[in-house]
């Protein structure tokens, strides 16, 4: 069985020549034990004969026993007030006339008898009650009976009785503190740092002989936390475990520097004080724009796990969001939450507002709650922007995709010099010509094969949803068609010759004289200029548009009723968009015309049209014609043209500001995760910025007719006056008194019928999230 630590002791010294050395420890039993050593040395020595001392209470005498622990005790006498005189020469006769309440015989009187006791001995001292302590003896007398002293190498033929008043043995006392976990000042006051706690465990220790206590040792440390001896020995001062809550205990020693001590067990209980639970959140986006995937992990964050995770919730949140779940408030006492939330925002709206979490964690004993927050910015940006754009599509050809087919053919036919001229003659006398010769036909023809103009307005709506706490960006596009409208050209052409003349011609003589006369320099110089010819002009031969071209011929007699007539079909259309029709007829490129009442009179009166009745008056100067009757039928050609021009959606591309493109539609969305990558691969100034180059896709057709027509035109009365005299003349017509005619076409053949892509000019547009 281990010894006890630091049981309740004293040890003094009875003294003498040599003196005597007892320690009297109580053995947790109710019983005291005592050693008793004859203080002897190199020079000195003695036999130990007898130990005598009182008890402060006699009471407690009833049934005390000695225990002799070495085997060298020959007697014992327990008599209150009665014990001075063992016999044998073991009393304290003549050392004191008072009796004492116990003695103790060691061995036998004389040293030759082979028990020289100066060896500490031992015995044991109990009582019928099992209640002895120190405080029995505490400033009682002791007394020790000492012969044969003397040198341990020479004479022991003295002897010595020695009384001493025994010292009081210190009184410690059992501790007990109660703080909270950590040291921490409150249940409010969580800490995960432990501080350290100074307990004065000497307040309620005591000495009787009013000496100061000191703590000199501590037994063991405790099973959580350290112990150390503070302030000199007067104080004890914890350091707790890292949020541990429960009971330590440690038993510590105390002294009162003159050979007592006794030991006394302190007693901590720590408050379990619930933690701040840890936080783990994960933010995530999903393939939604509008949606926060959001993990969240909360854990006790009490050490030693004497805490559970009770609930997690969320924060209230503005209109139009929600969050699932809620909240968590799961079964049991589990360590840990782990919950995934999905937080939906409306789309198209703006937010900014702080996501709160908020764990609690519960001491499984006490019930010690104890919460923990941690924030999720939520922005969430909406941004709605309309531009107007107009897409023109210019001098495209109505034949085919690409641009109006054009032809330019500019010639010159003659002779052109260029500058000339030459001279002759010394350098002091010459003589020459300047001349410049040109003269020929200037050739311009130009040819266009037809060409469409249209322009088309649109409303291009781009909205973006960006949700900056996921950096995920969701751009929608949408068009509203405002109109378009479109004009088409035919061919057309022109033609001009021109003769020029640029004509130049000029002479000159001169004199270049000097003479040196040693002294000075003397000379002439002189030019003459005469310019023979200088002429230039231009007439024009031939000019021909076919705005205006058109030429007819009549037969000849007998065929003069009929006639041709030929002009460039000239035709142009114009549409609007939604309808995207378009219609035109060029003029009559080709006319026949029969003279019907020409044809009846060639056939029925030998060409003499009696319809037609002419006269003079006065000589000539006045003259009427009179014309009855005017029927003409007709036979003509011309060009119809019908266009459909369909628009479909604006197509291009869509480029971000680091470089990246991709085909694109308006009408579509796209949603791109990272933007602000974009940005940094951009300008890097925090927006992130986009552009669309986009067109409409336009189909046109084109329909192209040959168109047969015919006709008549017919006039009743029509009258011709003319007057000529000599300060004047002039004509006049009246009529006709009927005036009848129509044309209708009575059937055409299909020329031409095309659907082709009509390319319309891209436009840009930029924007920014």
């Amino acid at each position: 069985m281990p010894a006890e630590f630091c049981p309740r002791q004293i040890v003094f010294e009875i003294p003498g020549s040599p003196g005597v050395l007892v320690t009297a420890t109580e053995d947790g039993s109710g019983g005291i034990d005592f050693i008793v050593d004859v203080q002897d040395g190199a020079t000195i020595t003695g036999d130990l004969r007898g130990l005598f001392f009182d008890f402060v209470d006699e009471s407690k005498l009833a049934g005390l026993d000695i225990t002799d622990g070495s085997g060298v005790i020959t007697e014992t006498r327990v008599e209150p007030n009665s014990v001075i005189d063992l016999g044998n020469g073991a009393n304290m006769k003549g050392a004191t006339k008072q009796s004492f309440d116990i003695g103790i015989e060691f061995g036998t009187q004389g040293i030759g008898h082979g028990d020289d006791i100066h060896d500490p001995v031992s015995f044991t001292v109990t009582n019928d009650a099992g209640d002895l302590t120190l405080d029995d003896i505490a400033h009682q007398r002791f007394g020790a009976r000492v012969t044969s002293t003397g040198s341990p190498d020479g004479s022991r033929s003295g002897s010595e009785k020695l009384i001493v008043i025994a010292p009081a043995a210190p009184d410690a006392n059992d501790d007990g503190y109660t703080i909270f976990e950590d040291n921490s000042t409150g249940l409010d006051d969580p800490s995960k740092t432990p501080t350290d706690y100074v307990m004065n465990v000497l307040a309620n220790d005591t000495d009787g002989d009013g000496d100061p206590l000191t703590i000199i040792s501590i037994h063991e440390q405790p099973d959580h936390g350290t112990v150390s001896i503070t302030d000199g020995g007067t104080t004890i001062t914890y350091t707790p475990e890292l949020d541990y809550a429960g009971q330590v205990t440690f038993e510590y020693c105390v002294s009162d520097g003159n050979g007592g001590q006794d030991h006394a067990t302190v007693t901590i209980d720590l408050t379990p004080v619930a933690d701040v639970p840890l936080f783990d959140v994960v933010v995530e986006g999903t393939d939604n724009v509008n949606e926060v995937l959001i993990t969240v992990t909360v854990d006790q964050d009490d050490a030693d796990g004497s805490e559970f995770m009770d609930s997690l919730t969320t924060s209230l949140l503005p209109a139009g969001v929600t969050i699932a779940p809620v909240s968590v408030d799961p079964p049991g006492q589990p360590a840990s939450i782990s919950q995934a939330f999905l937080l939906t925002m409306a789309l198209d709206h703006d937010y900014d507002f702080d996501l709160t979490f908020t764990g609690t964690a519960e001491e499984m004993v006490g019930g010690d709650q104890q919460t923990g927050t941690y924030v999720v910015p939520i922005l969430y940006e909406y941004n709605s922007t309309t531009v107007a754009a107009e897409f023109n599509a210019v001098d495209q050809s109505i034949w085919s995709t690409g641009n109006e087919f054009t032809f330019n053919d500019n010639r010159f036919f003659g002779v052109d010099t260029g500058p000339f001229g030459g001279q002759i003659g010394p350098s002091w006398l010459y003589a020459g010509i300047d001349g410049d010769f040109m003269a020929g036909f200037q050739s311009n023809l130009h040819f266009e094969g037809g060409d469409i103009d249209a322009t088309a307005d649109y409303d291009i709506t781009v909205e973006t949803n960006y949700n900056k706490t996921v950096d995920t960006l969701l751009i929608d596009t949408g068009t509203l068609f405002q109109g378009a409208i479109f004009d088409t050209v035919g061919p057309q052409g022109s033609y001009t010759l021109d003769f020029l003349w640029d004509l130049y011609l000029a002479a000159y003589v001169g004199v270049d004289i000097s003479v040196d006369l040693f002294v000075t320099e003397i000379g002439w110089t002189d030019r003459f200029d005469f310019t023979a010819l200088d002429t230039d002009g231009s007439v024009n031969l031939i000019d021909l548009n076919s705005d205006d071209l058109e030429f007819g011929f009549t037969f000849p007699s007998p065929f003069d009723s009929v006639s041709l007539d030929f002009a460039w079909p000239n035709i142009t259309t114009n549409g609007t968009v939604p309808t995207g029709m378009s219609t035109g007829e060029s003029n009559d490129f080709f006319t026949l015309t029969l003279d019907m009442d020409q044809l009846l009179s060639q056939l029925l009166f030998g060409g003499v049209n009696p319809f037609d009745i002419d006269f003079d008056l006065f000589g000539g100067i006045f003259n009427f014609g009179l014309e009855l009757l005017d029927f003409d039928l007709l036979g003509s050609l011309n060009f119809v043209q019908n266009f459909d021009l369909n628009l479909g959606d604006l197509v291009g591309t869509f480029a971000f500001e680091n470089g990246s493109s991709q085909s694109f539609t308006i009408g579509d969305s796209i949603q791109v995760s990272n933007a602000l990558d974009i940005d940094a691969g951009g300008d890097n100034d925090g927006i992130v910025e986009f552009t669309f180059t986009v067109a409409p896709a336009a189909d046109l057709t084109n329909e192209t007719l040959l168109q047969f027509n015919v006709g008549y035109n017919l006039d009743l009365f029509t009258v011709e006056f003319s007057y000529d005299i000599e300060v004047d003349s002039d004509t006049f017509t009246f009529g006709p008194l009927v005036d009848l005619g129509d044309s209708v076409p009575v059937t055409d053949v299909p020329v031409y019928d095309e659907t082709f892509a009509l390319n319309i000019v891209a436009d840009s547009f930029s924007f920014g999230a």
